[in-house]
């Protein structure tokens, strides 16, 4: 059978089933890895295939069946995807939760998700979390199963003894409308909505993708971003299991582990954040700066020549100049790095092109499963600026467009959810009667379908002029001086002038002025460093038009407060700035 053979055979499929043919298809091949003892090991499709099922005879003998809902609270592991996968063959959706919630966001989700089961990691049955503990035991659920080993504690089942179990459960009895995963939203107690997502709208969407990407199972996925996460789950879970291609958890998200983990790995593909992979560049050059003055001159020049060669039309020639640096870096298996989650600064995305690793940025939401749209993997047809163009079955339509063109983003295709769970009011403010889902994003499509962010409807800055500012398109565009590690633009209100002036809170790159510092021999003082990022942020922000300029600045030190898909936490500051006092001004740290 061949690969557009499968991908025909799937498309109509449940999760459930896409495992069974994807085992039967790549049968041994490695599928879910971890790093152990300096060695990768896992499990492959052919065993991941056997344990979910078993794993899903042992869950219905204890209670758990179609249309139940069962947690899975874990750290990144091979163990979670076998969990997600075993818990849908059971029949029941799945509701994934983020470790590092707080036990109050926790305790929200397991009010509002109604759940019969719980699939937890170990560490949750340590004295240190006792208060997740008492929220499971609150609810007596049907069942409680411990990831590590057998029974511990108050759990009455361990999972290793579910999965070695002599059953495997035959295919469920569910259709490909009914419910898959259960995703609850990042927001306060009264915000926080649990999104949808049917074996429809994910096996949509893993289908599209397979339909664009060139994987095959010679790849191999390093898995960064946490798996609770609908971009991590289906991008760097979901999407490999079609393609045959090998998922190994990464160790942490610490720049040196990371590229040890590249290296050892073999890694091709990296699905990321744009925190990430500008941590990610910084770090590459700083190495380079590190060589002496001759090495990182010399790098430099190639750097800017590969730079206006790419401009020119010649996008390869990076991967062909930039080859021996990246295999010293550590980062020569790397073929494909996207980025999601939030806007990608265009000068990273050009930074790692010039280096001869394209960094492709796409655009999705939880409530589309996720993915909308990503650039094409062929560099001649990449565009940094831009989240690409719709995937197959996918249509864009922007609402109520100006006259540039920009409107709110609405999106349609069979990856849109069902709806908000037990939540229609919210479910009609987002979904049409015509099936539009309405993003609450911003932006327009250029000549070619590529489509192109503008920041979010509900961040919008409306001076005194009346004219609206983007503040994502400001930070951007500050976030293109090396002196400026992160950048937040909003609107301060000003009640004399009717309207919004534009403020940015900026924090230095302290890790670009001690290169510097290295490099030439002198060292920054923290005035130098404040009055060398002001004056950046007053020549950058004269580069846009009039009412997009930067009107009051702010410095902070330390990195700003962010969710676990690494996006800054907006509503902390915008009330400081909404109220027209001055934001809290970080201390400088000791020189």
């Amino acid at each position: 059978m061949t690969f557009q053979e499968f991908l025909t055979e799937i498309k109509d499929c449940t999760l459930p089933q896409l495992l069974e043919k994807a085992s039967q298809r790549y049968e041994d091949l490695p599928f879910l890895c971890r790093f152990e003892n300096e060695k990768i090991t896992g499990y492959s499709f052919r065993e991941v295939y056997q344990m979910a099922f078993r794993l899903a005879a042992g869950l219905k003998k204890l209670g758990v069946g179609r249309g139940d809902r069962v947690g899975l609270l874990s750290e990144n592991r091979p163990e979670w995807g076998i969990s997600y996968l075993g818990i849908q063959a059971a029949g029941a959706a799945v509701v994934p939760m983020d470790p590092s919630l707080k036990p109050q966001e926790i305790s929200q989700i397991f009010e509002m998700a109604e759940m019969k089961g719980l699939i937890i990691s170990g560490k949750f049955f340590g004295p240190e979390a006792e208060p997740v503990r008492q929220i499971w035991e609150k609810y007596k659920l049907a069942c409680v199963v411990n990831l590590d080993g057998e029974a511990a504690g108050k759990s009455p089942v361990g999972w290793k003894t579910l999965v070695s179990g002599p059953e495997m459960a035959p295919q469920p009895s569910i259709k490909p409308d009914d419910l898959a995963a259960l995703i609850f939203t990042s927001g306060t107690m009264s915000t926080s909505k649990g999104v949808m997502l049917t074996h429809k709208n994910l096996v949509t969407n893993i289908w599209s993708v397979l339909s664009v990407f060139d994987c095959t199972p010679a790849d191999t996925f390093l898995s960064v971003l946490p798996l609770a996460h609908t971009y991590e789950s289906t991008g760097g879970f979901l999407m490999p299991l079609g393609f045959g291609a090998r998922v190994v958890t990464a160790r942490s998200l610490k720049s040196k582990e990371l590229v040890e983990d590249i290296q050892r790995s073999g890694a091709t593909f990296i699905l990321g954040v744009p925190l990430l992979f500008q941590k990610m560049a910084e770090g590459l050059f700083r190495g380079v700066s590190k060589k002496g003055f001759l090495t990182y001159s010399i790098f430099k020049l190639l750097f800017k020549w590969s730079r206006r060669q790419i401009g020119k039309g010649k996008k390869r020639v990076g991967i062909v100049l930039f080859k021996s640096f990246r295999h010293k870096a550590g980062l020569g298996s790397l073929r494909v790095l996207v980025s999601g989650g939030a806007a990608l600064p265009p000068k990273i995305a050009e930074d790692f092109l010039v280096l001869g690793i394209p960094l492709l940025q796409g655009y999705g939401l939880t409530e589309t499963a996720p993915v909308l749209s990503v650039n094409p993997v062929d560099v001649y047809k990449v565009k940094p600026a831009s989240v690409g163009p719709p995937l197959p079955g996918v249509q864009f339509k922007i609402d109520s467009p100006d006259e540039a063109g920009h409107g709110e983003i609405l999106a349609k295709g069979e990856n849109v959810m069902a709806g908000y769970y037990k939540n229609p009011s919210a479910t009609g403010a987002v979904l049409d009667e015509e099936g539009w889902f309405h993003t609450g994003d911003v932006g327009y499509l250029d000549y070619e379908g590529y489509l192109h962010i503008s920041g979010r409807c509900k961040n919008i800055i409306v001076t005194p002029g009346g004219k609206n500012v983007c503040p994502e398109e400001v930070e951007g565009k500050l976030l293109e001086s090396p002196f400026i590690s992160e950048a937040l633009v909003l609107g301060r209100r000003n009640p004399e002038l009717h309207g919004e002036e534009i403020e940015a809170i900026v924090v230095p790159n302290r890790e670009y002025f001690e290169a510097a510092a290295i490099q030439t021999g002198e060292s920054w003082s923290n005035a130098e460093i404040e009055s060398k990022v002001r004056a950046e942020v007053r020549r950058l922000s004269d580069q846009l038009a009039d009412y997009k300029r930067v009107q009051h600045i702010a410095l902070r030190w330390e990195e700003f407060e962010k969710t676990y898909t690494r996006k800054i936490k907006r509503h902390l500051f915008a009330s400081l700035v909404k109220g027209f006092s001055q934001p809290v001004r970080s201390t400088p740290p000791t020189p």
